[in-house]
């Protein structure tokens, strides 16, 4: 069992760094070596994957530390090293003629498709850093993307780090529970409301006031903004510069060249048909939400953004009897984890368990004490499948989402032995109290089934080839295994599974379940329109020649929100996803297209099914990047793909 070490010092990061990349040279040195005569596909293009497989290993823990490490000066540490190894695995790297010569060489071998993918994927790597071009031209390519890569560590850090916060009283947090008023820190009659997702998202939901609402909204909304704003505006400059250095009309259609949708158009196409399909529910919706809003005040004519979380909370509190505070005594976190993993279980055939034992984790320790190591294994073979990492409480400093960051990908070793695939999760779930276990809300249960299906997507793939390992599909593609596991979420089977009481024991009752089914896509448009939002937000941002960030965010949102933006916010400043999504936040909604066309078999063969649970593991997961993605799919449904139950799962049908 590999694990690795996160017991490292500044010191030690800074000189590992250096060394990794001059081990990694030298042996990409020989690869440009070899004569003609001597290249096969395993000593060049082989080779060449298991380098940066190697190197990426390194970088990867790293990441963690850049990303978790409760101590300032290793982040800082970690974040220089990883701009370094970033910088040589994406430009320096890609950027050696003699290790191009010799991968173009062995395009005229005879390859395996698998082969053919994973040389045609470098190939293209080498193109986007300028081979083709002049000298001139390609070195100028070369210093953007140094530049881009430094800036947008940087642009992720600010968040990252950002610290603001409020202090409100008791009455300024009417509304909220008291279990939730309890756990903030306190200070002369005041509590510290952080911008963490479990302080901002239950004010948003049931604070009383509009004003601390709007208040908290606005915080929220403007974090990062000093640096991030001018920041914002050079990596967007620079993305356009690279893209037309490229030979293309902007960043989008560069970025989509690998992708499923290809190009711009078609993203565009995409977009623009779903807002048709919205805007005239968001009108209707936007207006049940004023109707409750002038009970409170009868003067009021226009719905506020800090409005739709509140109204939306107390229209399911109303018209389905559900009340989400109350619905979270039902989902200790430490419940949903052993029925997921439960689920899992009957679903793909998998078992995940705890690594406590100092003697197996091998005295290798995490780089938190709340860290916890899990070991995945077949249930039939009993062979280990991998290994992930949960880190789920806010602390400062910390990633401040939800996400899987990779740590070893799955691949066969020069060895001939198999590199087991490991990665962390990193949430941000309200801790546990004096008086209760850590409780999730009903958006944090699937929040957290949809990262388990990235988990299952890396650990459940089995490749040779790193470059064609878990989720390195196409990047449209990539929030599908995630997307389809939020569907058991809203089951009746996985609910009664899911659900237990903290205090009773007890599950969800039927009825109870029902209304909670019934009430999942309360105003399913405005969520969308959103969705639709940010993804042409993103768009537009890297297909105009020159952009206004937040007069463009200001337009978008009064046009496909219909209720005008927050004034003074400045949303792109966090928009993290701006960062490792560039030109391609649409993949969320065009992944969706494909997840729910998968459920489709669950629900017509029982949302239990082994069976076709184990078809989803063995077509659409353990094959990774092996095939294309429409076959994938294909493959699995015995059809062609189509968007009738995306449109039905939202109530566009």
């Amino acid at each position: 069992m590999k694990l690795p070490s996160f017991d490292i010092s500044a010191e030690e990061i800074k000189k590992n760094s250096a060394k990794i990349i001059s081990d990694a040279q030298k042996r990409f040195d020989h690869i440009g070596s070899l004569k003609q005569s001597q290249r096969s596909f395993q000593n060049t293009v082989a080779a060449f994957d298991q380098i940066e497989a190697d190197v990426e290993d390194q970088l990867n823990i790293l990441v963690i530390l850049q990303q978790a490490s409760p101590h300032s000066t290793l982040r800082e540490s970690a974040e220089h090293a990883v701009n370094e190894l970033q910088r040589y695995l994406d430009v320096d790297i890609y950027s050696q003629q003699s290790l191009y010569t010799a991968l173009s060489s062995c395009k005229d071998k005879t390859l395996s498709s698998a082969e053919e993918k994973v040389l045609s994927k470098k190939l293209l790597k080498f193109k986007h850093n300028g081979f083709g071009l002049s000298e001139k031209k390609q070195n100028e390519v070369l210093m953007l993307k140094k530049q881009l890569i430094q800036e947008e560590l940087e642009f992720s850090k600010n968040i990252r780090e950002c610290s603001d916060e409020l202090w409100l009283t008791n009455e300024e947090l009417k509304g909220l529970e008291d279990n939730f008023i309890s756990s903030l820190e306190q200070k002369n009659g005041k509590y510290r409301l952080t911008m963490a997702y479990p302080h901002v998202t239950p004010v948003m939901a049931h604070a009383v006031a509009a004003k601390i609402r709007k208040k908290v909204q606005s915080t929220f909304l403007n974090r990062a903004r000093e640096k991030n704003l001018p920041l914002l505006d050079d990596i967007l400059h620079k993305r356009r510069q690279l893209a037309e250095k490229l030979n293309h009309d902007h960043y989008a259609d560069y970025i989509l060249e690998d992708r499923m949708a290809k190009n711009a158009a078609t993203v565009v196409s995409f977009l623009d048909d779903l807002q048709k399909k919205f805007q005239p529910r968001i009108i209707g919706e936007i207006q049940k939400i004023l109707d409750m809003k002038q009970k409170d005040f009868p003067n009021a004519r226009e719905v506020e953004d800090w409005d739709i979380g509140y109204y939306a909370t107390r229209y399911k509190n109303f018209h389905f009897d559900l009340d989400e505070q109350k619905l979270k005594s039902y989902f200790p976190l430490e419940h949903v984890t052993t029925a997921a993993f439960e689920l899992f279980k009957k679903l793909f055939g998998i078992e995940m368990k705890e690594v406590k034992e100092e003697k197996k984790m091998k005295g290798r320790k995490a780089w938190h004490k709340e860290v916890e190591l899990f070991e995945v294994k077949d249930t039939a073979t009993r062979e280990i499948l991998g290994h992930f990492y949960l880190d789920l409480f806010p602390r400062p400093g910390k990633y401040s989402h939800a996400a899987i960051f990779p740590l070893y990908e799955g691949r066969r070793l020069a060895d001939g032995t198999y590199q087991l695939p490991a990665c962390v999760m990193f949430a941000n779930f309200s801790r546990p109290t004096a008086s209760s276990p850590s409780l999730l809300t009903p958006g944090e249960v699937k929040t957290y089934f949809h990262e388990f299906g990235h988990i299952l997507h890396l650990l459940c793939s089995r490749q040779e080839y790193r470059q064609l390992s878990g989720y390195r599909v196409a990047w449209d593609f990539v929030e599908v295994p995630s997307q389809i596991m939020e569907n058991w979420f809203y089951e009746p089977e996985s609910l009664k599974l899911v659900s237990k009481h903290y205090e009773t024991g007890k599950p969800l009752s039927d009825e109870m379940i029902r209304r909670m089914i019934a009430a999942k896509d309360t105003f399913p448009a405005l969520n969308y329109s959103r969705q639709v939002m940010l993804s042409k937000l993103n768009h537009l941002y890297h297909t105009e020649k020159k952009v206004d960030t937040t007069a463009l965010l200001k337009q978008l949102w009064k046009e496909i929100r219909g209720i005008p933006m927050p004034e003074g916010t400045h949303f792109q400043a966090s928009f993290g996803h701006l960062i490792g999504y560039a030109a391609a936040y649409y993949s969320y909604l065009w992944s969706r297209v494909f997840s729910e066309d998968l459920f489709t078999r669950f629900q017509s063969e029982g949302v239990l099914n082994a069976h076709v649970g184990m078809e989803l593991r063995k077509k659409i997961l353990e094959p990774g990047a092996s095939e294309d993605e429409l076959v994938l799919v294909e493959n699995f449904l015995g059809r062609t793909s189509n968007n009738k139950a995306f449109f039905k799962s939202i109530g566009l049908v």
